[in-house]
């Protein structure tokens, strides 16, 4: 009986060690397979994944800080437009909370969804630099716009619409309070006007200007985009797809027109590249983040991306961006991009803060105006292995092309030649505490999983050494009593 319980003792601990050790083993060997499929079905976009609700809706806080130039020393300018520089002082910010919401989503068979995206902002003046009401003073944005309509039309027709701005007693440079040049918007005699000759030489499609008029509430502005759901390839999770339904945009030719990057909001996991491509709305066009260092948020780690000089950058420096450069114009020097055919033919052009990385042209025409790498630096941080973003620090900046224009004395009292900036917006999002716990404890779980095999794969180890000092202690039991019998019988 006692053999018999030393035998079944020994059983036990070789085959439950061999057990353990064994299965440990492959555990570990496939663990990283498993976890990867477990976390992409929770990142892949469909009705019950985790990541879809926090997409459909963002739940972090967003805020967007509004600045704009004001025109200190308009009075000198337009006496004397060729001897004096312009002078802005910074305005604001003013800052709004902001809120997305995706609406009329469609599921398509090929892993795409296609939705709109209503935005919502809402002011805090606690939060502000300002009030709504402050005023600002700048160029005549309607005024610079149907200027640069009718700059290629026959002269008589220059002379015919300059009499009719000044007779219309237009300003080149007016004052508006900064609610009526954001959201609020400004009625023009100039619009109403244009509206009722039904757009025939000029298109200004909307009954007031206000940088952000129209936009509050809008589920069209953004126009109709399409992301892959990563239901068919992880590796495309979040990525452009079409936007209103074309794979190209025209306002710009070649592999600048295209269609392709993140919004922003999911990336795919085991993302690490050597940089991160966005696609803007605002800019119709993809914006190219360089990998610059790690940066660390609520104790996750990542990667930071930083926007250089390549961003905007029309072939000057970097041939491969030469299509932005729209043909049959003069290119602006490096540092801005051209949005005019984004933005209904005004000639806007879109550039970092103070034209931070900007051919040093452009400030030199103007006062008050210094980048700074700390203040105007375009960012992104992603920590890579899940594709969740850390912070974002969107910001850019909003220029007009003035230039004088034969036949118009309207454009007399600016200086010619010169990007007037009018605002610069930043538009940034930080993990919060809640959601970084989530995503360390998700971070954590592979290491968790690691930590309790390994030990288990120990406790196996130990089942099976002890099963061997057994055998070995049952081993010599035998041999002594063999000798013993011996010893008795001789």
């Amino acid at each position: 009986m006692a053999c018999c319980s030393k035998k079944c003792q020994l059983a036990f601990f070789f085959g439950c060690g061999s057990f353990l050790l064994i299965a440990c083993i492959i555990l570990l060997v496939l663990w990283p397979a498993i976890f990867l499929s477990m976390l992409k079905s929770q990142l892949v976009l469909t009705n019950s994944s985790k990541s879809y609700e926090m997409w459909r809706e963002t739940p972090i806080p967003m805020y967007l800080e509004l600045f704009l130039y004001n025109l200190s020393n308009a009075d000198e300018v337009t006496a004397n437009p060729n001897n004096v520089k312009p002078h802005f002082n910074e305005m604001g910010p003013y800052v709004f909370s902001e809120h997305h919401l995706k609406v009329n989503e469609t599921w398509h068979p090929n892993g795409t969804i296609s939705f709109l995206q209503r935005r919502t902002w809402v002011f805090h003046q606690n939060m502000s630099n300002g009030l709504l009401s402050d005023k600002i003073t700048n160029v005549n944005v309607i005024g610079i716009i149907v200027g640069h309509f009718v700059r290629n039309l026959p002269r008589a027709i220059r002379t015919l619409v300059n009499s009719f701005l000044v007779f219309e007693s237009e300003k080149v440079i007016i004052t508006k309070t900064a609610g009526e040049l954001l959201f609020e918007g400004y009625e023009d005699k100039i619009i109403n006007i244009v509206n009722d000759l039904n757009k025939t030489l000029i298109n200004i499609p909307y009954k007031k200007f206000g940088w952000f008029a129209e936009r509050n509430e809008s589920d069209t502005f953004d126009g109709l985009m399409s992301i892959f759901t990563g239901a068919d390839d992880i590796n495309k999770l979040g990525l452009m797809d079409l936007w209103n339904l074309d794979e190209r945009v025209n306002s710009y030719e070649g592999d600048c027109g295209l269609v392709k990057g993140g919004t922003g909001e999911l990336f795919p996991p085991q993302y690490d590249p050597d940089n991160v491509t966005v696609f803007s709305t605002d800019v119709c066009s993809a914006i190219t983040l360089k990998r610059s260092g790690d940066t660390t948020i609520h104790g996750i780690t990542g990667s930071l991306y930083v926007g250089d000089d390549s961003v905007f950058d029309d072939g000057v420096k970097y041939p491969e961006n030469a299509c932005f450069c729209l043909k049959g114009r003069n290119c602006a020097p490096a540092g801005t991009r051209d949005v005019s055919r984004c933005k209904l033919g005004a000639p806007a052009f879109v550039s970092f803060p103070h034209f931070y990385l900007a051919d040093p042209v452009y400030t030199s025409k103007l006062d008050g105006i210094k980048p700074n790498k700390e203040n105007d630096e375009f960012r992104m941080g992603l920590e890579v292995f899940t594709g969740i973003p850390l912070l974002v620090r969107a910001q850019l900046q909003i220029n007009l092309h003035v230039t004088r224009i034969p036949g118009m004395s309207f454009f007399n009292k600016l200086p010619d030649d010169i990007y007037m900036p009018m605002l610069w917006f930043r538009q940034e999002v930080v993990l919060t505490e809640e959601y970084a716990s989530q995503a360390k404890l998700a971070l954590l779980v592979p290491q968790i999983v690691e930590g309790v095999l390994y030990a288990i794969l120990v406790i196996g180890a130990i089942l099976i050494s002890i099963g061997a000092l057994h055998a070995v202690k049952m081993s010599r039991q035998q041999v002594e009593s063999q000798v013993l019998l011996r010893s008795d019988t001789s």
